[in-house]
Protein backbone atom coordinates (compact mmCIF):
# COMPACT_ATOMS: atom_id res chain seq x y z
CA UNK A 1 0.00 0.00 0.00
CA UNK A 2 3.21 2.51 0.99
CA UNK A 3 4.37 1.73 -2.62
CA UNK A 4 1.11 2.80 -4.24
CA UNK A 5 0.65 5.77 -1.88
CA UNK A 6 4.14 7.24 -2.77
CA UNK A 7 3.79 6.31 -6.02
CA UNK A 8 0.44 8.59 -6.27
CA UNK A 9 2.56 11.45 -4.63
CA UNK A 10 5.54 11.18 -6.90
CA UNK A 11 2.95 11.61 -10.07
CA UNK A 12 0.40 14.76 -7.85
CA UNK A 13 3.89 16.83 -7.18
CA UNK A 14 5.43 15.93 -10.95
CA UNK A 15 8.91 14.32 -9.36
CA UNK A 16 11.58 13.96 -11.98
CA UNK A 17 13.39 10.59 -12.37
CA UNK A 18 16.61 10.05 -10.24
CA UNK A 19 14.70 12.87 -7.74
CA UNK A 20 12.92 12.43 -4.34
CA UNK A 21 9.95 13.53 -3.03
CA UNK A 22 11.74 16.00 -0.40
CA UNK A 23 13.90 17.55 -3.47
CA UNK A 24 10.89 18.03 -5.45
CA UNK A 25 8.98 19.68 -3.00
CA UNK A 26 12.03 22.22 -2.32
CA UNK A 27 12.10 22.27 -6.48
CA UNK A 28 8.55 23.82 -6.15
CA UNK A 29 9.05 25.74 -3.03
CA UNK A 30 11.92 27.41 -4.80
CA UNK A 31 9.78 28.64 -7.94
CA UNK A 32 7.47 29.92 -5.62
CA UNK A 33 10.20 31.34 -3.86
CA UNK A 34 11.55 33.36 -7.07
CA UNK A 35 8.09 35.07 -7.47
CA UNK A 36 8.63 36.91 -3.80
CA UNK A 37 11.99 37.04 -3.80
CA UNK A 38 13.83 39.15 -6.68
CA UNK A 39 16.25 41.66 -4.83
CA UNK A 40 19.71 41.01 -5.90
CA UNK A 41 22.60 41.09 -4.11
CA UNK A 42 26.37 40.81 -5.19
CA UNK A 43 29.88 40.10 -3.26
CA UNK A 44 29.78 43.01 -0.81
CA UNK A 45 26.74 42.30 0.28
CA UNK A 46 27.28 38.69 1.05
CA UNK A 47 30.70 39.43 2.09
CA UNK A 48 28.84 41.74 4.85
CA UNK A 49 26.46 39.26 5.66
CA UNK A 50 29.04 36.26 6.85
CA UNK A 51 31.16 39.06 8.66
CA UNK A 52 27.62 40.02 10.35
CA UNK A 53 26.67 36.76 11.71
CA UNK A 54 30.40 36.19 13.50
CA UNK A 55 32.69 34.47 10.47
CA UNK A 56 36.14 35.47 10.84
CA UNK A 57 40.11 35.21 10.48
CA UNK A 58 41.37 32.05 11.45
CA UNK A 59 38.21 30.31 11.56
CA UNK A 60 37.41 26.25 11.23
CA UNK A 61 34.92 26.48 9.42
CA UNK A 62 32.37 23.82 7.64
CA UNK A 63 30.12 24.97 4.37
CA UNK A 64 26.40 23.28 3.57
CA UNK A 65 25.35 25.56 0.64
CA UNK A 66 22.47 24.70 -1.34
CA UNK A 67 23.64 26.32 -4.37
CA UNK A 68 19.71 26.50 -5.84
CA UNK A 69 19.29 28.99 -3.15
CA UNK A 70 21.45 32.31 -4.74
CA UNK A 71 19.53 32.37 -7.85
CA UNK A 72 19.41 36.37 -6.75
CA UNK A 73 23.19 36.32 -6.14
CA UNK A 74 25.09 38.27 -9.31
CA UNK A 75 28.58 35.83 -8.81
CA UNK A 76 29.05 32.27 -9.67
CA UNK A 77 30.25 29.16 -7.27
CA UNK A 78 34.24 30.21 -7.59
CA UNK A 79 33.15 33.40 -6.39
CA UNK A 80 31.87 32.22 -2.95
CA UNK A 81 34.44 29.45 -1.97
CA UNK A 82 37.19 33.22 -2.68
CA UNK A 83 34.73 34.80 -0.75
CA UNK A 84 34.68 32.81 2.29
CA UNK A 85 38.38 31.42 1.99
CA UNK A 86 39.08 35.35 2.12
CA UNK A 87 37.13 35.90 5.18
CA UNK A 88 38.87 33.19 6.93
CA UNK A 89 42.05 34.04 5.74
CA UNK A 90 45.23 32.13 5.57
CA UNK A 91 45.05 30.76 9.20
CA UNK A 92 41.57 29.49 8.64
CA UNK A 93 40.22 26.35 7.10
CA UNK A 94 37.41 25.90 5.08
CA UNK A 95 35.81 22.34 4.78
CA UNK A 96 33.36 21.25 2.88
CA UNK A 97 31.29 17.51 3.01
CA UNK A 98 32.20 15.58 -0.28
CA UNK A 99 30.60 11.96 -0.65
CA UNK A 100 30.10 10.00 -3.25
CA UNK A 101 27.35 8.29 -4.81
CA UNK A 102 27.41 5.30 -3.00
CA UNK A 103 29.31 4.34 0.01
CA UNK A 104 30.25 0.99 -1.32
CA UNK A 105 32.87 2.51 -3.46
CA UNK A 106 35.36 5.83 -3.32
CA UNK A 107 37.96 7.11 -5.61
CA UNK A 108 39.11 10.11 -3.48
CA UNK A 109 40.72 11.99 -6.18
CA UNK A 110 38.12 10.88 -8.89
CA UNK A 111 34.83 10.41 -7.47
CA UNK A 112 32.62 13.54 -7.99
CA UNK A 113 30.97 15.18 -4.73
CA UNK A 114 27.70 14.67 -4.54
CA UNK A 115 27.13 17.20 -1.68
CA UNK A 116 26.42 20.36 -4.01
CA UNK A 117 27.97 22.45 -6.61
CA UNK A 118 30.41 23.95 -4.33
CA UNK A 119 31.33 21.29 -2.76
CA UNK A 120 32.13 19.79 -6.35
CA UNK A 121 33.79 22.87 -7.56
CA UNK A 122 35.58 23.10 -4.04
CA UNK A 123 37.36 19.61 -3.99
CA UNK A 124 38.97 19.86 -7.56
CA UNK A 125 41.10 23.01 -6.35
CA UNK A 126 44.40 23.68 -5.70
CA UNK A 127 45.56 22.84 -2.22
CA UNK A 128 42.50 20.59 -1.66
CA UNK A 129 42.57 17.16 0.22
CA UNK A 130 39.92 14.97 0.75
CA UNK A 131 39.31 12.75 3.81
CA UNK A 132 39.87 8.93 3.05
CA UNK A 133 36.56 7.42 4.00
CA UNK A 134 34.10 5.80 1.59
CA UNK A 135 31.29 7.20 4.24
CA UNK A 136 31.00 11.07 4.19
CA UNK A 137 34.17 11.88 3.28
CA UNK A 138 35.34 15.93 3.50
CA UNK A 139 37.07 18.26 1.75
CA UNK A 140 39.28 20.94 3.19
CA UNK A 141 41.66 23.28 2.56
CA UNK A 142 43.88 24.62 5.65
CA UNK A 143 46.55 24.42 8.21
CA UNK A 144 43.82 22.09 10.47
CA UNK A 145 42.96 20.03 7.38
CA UNK A 146 46.03 17.02 8.16
CA UNK A 147 45.23 16.89 11.87
CA UNK A 148 41.10 16.56 11.11
CA UNK A 149 42.01 14.38 8.04
CA UNK A 150 44.72 11.56 9.64
CA UNK A 151 42.43 9.53 11.21
CA UNK A 152 40.13 8.85 8.63
CA UNK A 153 41.67 6.10 6.95
CA UNK A 154 40.54 4.09 9.72
CA UNK A 155 37.55 6.01 10.29
CA UNK A 156 34.63 2.60 10.04
CA UNK A 157 31.83 5.28 10.23
CA UNK A 158 31.57 8.78 8.84
CA UNK A 159 30.97 10.63 11.97
CA UNK A 160 33.03 8.32 14.11
CA UNK A 161 36.04 9.80 16.76
CA UNK A 162 38.52 9.09 13.72
CA UNK A 163 36.41 11.40 11.34
CA UNK A 164 36.79 14.93 10.33
CA UNK A 165 33.45 15.51 11.32
CA UNK A 166 33.87 14.18 15.26
CA UNK A 167 37.08 16.22 15.48
CA UNK A 168 35.68 19.21 14.50
CA UNK A 169 33.66 19.56 17.49
CA UNK A 170 37.36 19.56 19.91
CA UNK A 171 38.60 23.04 18.15
CA UNK A 172 37.22 26.21 19.67
CA UNK A 173 36.94 28.09 16.89
CA UNK A 174 35.21 25.51 14.60
CA UNK A 175 31.97 26.45 13.39
CA UNK A 176 29.84 25.31 10.84
CA UNK A 177 27.80 27.91 7.92
CA UNK A 178 25.03 27.34 6.62
CA UNK A 179 23.93 28.84 3.35
CA UNK A 180 20.37 28.44 1.42
CA UNK A 181 19.26 25.36 3.97
CA UNK A 182 16.90 27.35 5.71
CA UNK A 183 16.02 29.51 8.70
CA UNK A 184 16.70 26.30 11.11
CA UNK A 185 19.13 24.08 9.27
CA UNK A 186 17.99 19.95 9.47
CA UNK A 187 21.08 18.68 8.05
CA UNK A 188 23.11 18.83 10.87
CA UNK A 189 26.20 16.44 10.53
CA UNK A 190 27.29 16.91 14.50
CA UNK A 191 24.03 15.10 15.81
CA UNK A 192 25.19 12.24 13.79
CA UNK A 193 28.19 12.54 15.82
CA UNK A 194 26.55 13.11 19.53
CA UNK A 195 24.71 9.89 18.36
CA UNK A 196 27.25 7.98 18.18
CA UNK A 197 29.28 9.44 21.19
CA UNK A 198 26.02 7.79 23.19
CA UNK A 199 26.52 4.44 21.28
CA UNK A 200 27.37 2.65 24.29
CA UNK A 201 25.87 4.68 26.97
CA UNK A 202 22.72 4.90 26.11
CA UNK A 203 19.91 2.06 25.34
CA UNK A 204 17.84 3.37 22.75
CA UNK A 205 21.07 3.55 20.67
CA UNK A 206 22.60 0.18 20.95
CA UNK A 207 21.85 -1.17 17.84
CA UNK A 208 22.08 2.51 15.82
CA UNK A 209 25.21 1.20 13.95
CA UNK A 210 24.09 -2.87 13.53
CA UNK A 211 24.62 -2.84 9.37
CA UNK A 212 27.81 -4.03 8.42
CA UNK A 213 28.97 -3.79 4.67
CA UNK A 214 32.10 -3.66 2.75
CA UNK A 215 33.78 -1.09 0.25
CA UNK A 216 36.25 -0.20 -1.85
CA UNK A 217 38.13 2.68 -1.18
CA UNK A 218 40.86 4.06 -3.84
CA UNK A 219 43.60 6.01 -2.55
CA UNK A 220 46.15 7.72 -5.12
CA UNK A 221 45.62 4.57 -7.31
CA UNK A 222 46.00 2.25 -4.64
CA UNK A 223 42.76 -0.25 -4.12
CA UNK A 224 41.71 -0.81 -0.19
CA UNK A 225 38.93 -2.95 1.04
CA UNK A 226 37.49 -1.52 3.87
CA UNK A 227 34.81 -3.12 6.77
CA UNK A 228 33.03 -0.34 7.83
CA UNK A 229 29.15 -0.09 9.75
CA UNK A 230 26.21 2.06 9.21
CA UNK A 231 22.89 2.66 10.76
CA UNK A 232 19.84 0.14 10.89
CA UNK A 233 17.98 -0.50 8.21
CA UNK A 234 14.92 1.63 8.17
CA UNK A 235 16.59 4.28 10.39
CA UNK A 236 16.27 7.27 8.88
CA UNK A 237 16.74 11.05 10.31
CA UNK A 238 14.22 12.82 12.41
CA UNK A 239 14.26 16.09 10.77
CA UNK A 240 11.93 17.69 13.78
CA UNK A 241 14.41 16.12 16.56
CA UNK A 242 17.27 17.75 14.29
CA UNK A 243 15.86 21.12 14.18
CA UNK A 244 14.76 21.05 17.99
CA UNK A 245 18.06 20.93 18.64
CA UNK A 246 19.67 23.51 16.32
CA UNK A 247 16.96 25.79 17.64
CA UNK A 248 18.15 25.06 20.88
CA UNK A 249 21.78 26.35 20.44
CA UNK A 250 22.81 29.80 22.00
CA UNK A 251 25.91 30.12 20.49
CA UNK A 252 24.37 30.68 16.63
CA UNK A 253 23.65 34.11 14.35
CA UNK A 254 21.71 33.93 11.50
CA UNK A 255 20.88 36.48 8.63
CA UNK A 256 18.47 36.68 5.52
CA UNK A 257 19.90 38.34 2.22
CA UNK A 258 17.33 38.38 -0.18
CA UNK A 259 16.21 34.96 0.16
CA UNK A 260 19.22 33.46 1.07
CA UNK A 261 19.00 32.08 5.11
CA UNK A 262 22.79 32.49 6.61
CA UNK A 263 23.14 30.47 9.58
CA UNK A 264 26.64 30.40 11.95
CA UNK A 265 26.85 27.77 14.97
CA UNK A 266 29.35 26.72 17.21
CA UNK A 267 30.69 23.12 16.03
CA UNK A 268 31.36 22.67 19.94
CA UNK A 269 27.95 23.84 21.28
CA UNK A 270 25.99 21.82 18.77
CA UNK A 271 27.34 18.42 19.67
CA UNK A 272 27.48 19.33 23.32
CA UNK A 273 23.62 20.68 23.06
CA UNK A 274 22.93 17.10 20.71
CA UNK A 275 24.55 15.11 23.28
CA UNK A 276 22.34 16.83 26.21
CA UNK A 277 18.92 16.63 24.61
CA UNK A 278 19.62 12.58 23.31
CA UNK A 279 20.45 11.94 27.12
CA UNK A 280 17.13 13.13 28.01
CA UNK A 281 15.47 9.76 26.12
CA UNK A 282 14.82 11.36 23.34
CA UNK A 283 15.68 9.66 19.41
CA UNK A 284 16.99 11.76 16.67
CA UNK A 285 16.20 8.93 14.01
CA UNK A 286 12.73 7.53 12.72
CA UNK A 287 12.66 3.61 12.79
CA UNK A 288 15.05 3.15 15.60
Amino acid sequence: MKKYIRLFIRKLLFVRQLETIADALDRHYIKLDKILYKKKYGLRELRDACASVGLQKGDVVLVHASWRRFYNFKGSPDDVISLIEQIIGPNGTLLMPSYGSSRLFFDISHTPSCAGILSEIFRKQSGVTRSCCTHFSVAGKGPHTSMLFEEAFHSIYGFDNKSPYYKLHQLPNAKILYLGLGKIPSKVSMIHCASYFLCNKLPIFKNLLSQVYSSILIVDGREYKKNMVTRAVGCRNNKRIFKKIVSLVKKKKRIKLSNLHIVLINANELFNQAVSYLQQGHSCYKGL
